[in-house]
């Protein structure tokens, strides 16, 4: 794609790619966010149709993302060289204390030879030995501080290979991922799923079944909190029957039965505010008496994640006033 940008695809996935200026359709980088991952977008930066960079937000520590696109192994050194040291610049210019990832098409071998290039790869690369490319990466890697994922883990050679000759006589693995080395310990597989000639829904259903196997291996299934019930049970048969009125017709005579139904929601929504801010008061002071400062903070923070009516949080900050007596006489 030519030029750079960044689109909404079909399904809220965001596609942000960075092409030839010249119009020339070849060459170009990308990086496609879900929906929910796009949220996490702090910015992108569009270099050249071969390195783009992306920073996103996580919970303790921001990720910058370095997508590439290198020259083949029979180009010319002066390009090899003009692409790593735009690379190099890239990457310097990163914030010093994000995770870094930098993937994509290196067209690079690389080799086993990890006692050579400590912390930089491990004994499982495909390639035996490292070409051109593969030992200018490695240089790169041992710069930057970055492990490249894909030799670390022992897995079948289909699953190593990333790439096939039109004839099917030459498989190679020249796409990598490399994560900082302080962080490799977080990388928890790299793996190439290959599929030939087949429906592409049974290949999306083929990858979405090996991403959810992996998740649950690695994260086990979430438990669902148990909220307390606050709302009773007469309070729940009103909302439903009000409910089963808002679907009908609006006429008139629905209209007064909608009315009618809402005040009591209303009533009884009010009276069962009324018991929980007494029940929690009740709580609080109890613990207060008690003595257990630890518990009664901890009620007063959860109990702080319902907003119920203001006159009872009024209620509320009243026995919590009490208590605050009870604990400093």
């Amino acid at each position: 794609m030519p030029g750079s940008g960044n689109q909404t695809l079909g399904n809220g996935a965001v596609l942000m790619f960075s092409g030839r200026a010249d119009g020339v359709r070849r060459s170009g980088v990308g990086i496609i966010l879900s929906k929910k991952m796009k949220n996490s977008l702090i910015s992108y930066t569009p270099v050249s149709d071969r390195v783009m960079t992306a920073r996103l937000h996580s919970k303790h520590i921001n990720i910058s993302v370095t997508v590439v696109y290198a020259p083949t192994e029979d180009a010319e050194p002066s390009t090899k060289d003009a692409f790593y040291r735009e690379l190099n610049d890239v990457q310097s210019e990163l914030p010093a204390h994000d995770i870094k990832l930098v993937l994509g098409d290196f067209n690079a071998r690389v080799g086993r030879d990890n006692e050579a290039h400590p912390g930089v790869i491990g004994t499982h690369s495909y390639h035996m030995e490292s070409n051109d490319n593969g030992k200018r990466m490695l240089d790169f890697c041992a710069m930057h501080q970055l492990t490249i994922g894909g030799t670390l883990f022992e897995h079948k050679d289909i699953h190593k290979t990333t790439w096939k000759s039109p004839n099917g006589q030459t498989v190679t693995q020249i796409d990598h991922i490399c994560i900082s080395k302080r962080w490799s310990h977080s990388l928890l597989d790299v793996r190439s799923l290959h599929s030939e000639n087949r429906p592409l829904e049974d290949k999306w259903k083929d990858l979405k079944e090996a991403i959810c196997d992996v998740s649950f291996d690695v994260l086990g299934e979430r438990s669902r909190k148990q909220k307390a019930e606050h709302l009773s049970k007469e309070t729940k048969e009103l909302l439903k029957e009000r409910g089963e009125i808002k679907k009908l017709p609006s006429t008139d005579d629905n209209r007064s039965k909608y009315s009618r139904i809402n005040g009591l929601v209303r009533q009884s929504c009010k009276k069962d505010d009324n018991s929980w801010a007494a029940r929690v008061a009740e709580e609080l002071e109890e613990a207060a008496k008690q003595g257990q400062q630890r518990d009664v903070w901890q009620k007063i923070r959860t109990k702080a994640s319902h907003k119920p009516h203001k006159s009872l949080t009024q209620r509320i900050l009243l026995s919590r006033g009490k208590m605050l007596e009870q604990l400093t006489a």
